[in-house]
């Protein structure tokens, strides 16, 4: 128990403020990002690529890809073999 007349405080830790053209920036590179990741999973799926390299040799970005997502693009590969 708290002695009388204190109370817990939470501390709240939130992002910086960024300004408008950070945030601008920001949503374009993450959208690069996804429309390459997107391109790289049809390519797995057609097989114009290999997981093994993209595996052995990340794109930049690839590297903070979940393995698990990329694995499903890979044909036979379902989520039970991917687990």
């Amino acid at each position: 128990m708290l002695p009388a007349g204190e109370s817990r405080t939470k501390s709240v830790v939130s992002a910086p403020e960024r300004s408008l053209v950070q945030r601008m920036d920001a949503l374009e590179r993450a959208n690069e990002i996804r429309t390459r990741r997107a391109q790289l999973k049809r390519d797995l799926k057609a097989g114009r690529v290999t997981v093994y390299d993209v595996l052995l040799e990340p794109p930049s970005f690839v590297e903070t890809a979940k393995v698990f997502d990329m694995l499903l693009a890979v044909p036979k590969y379902g989520r039970v073999k991917v687990n």
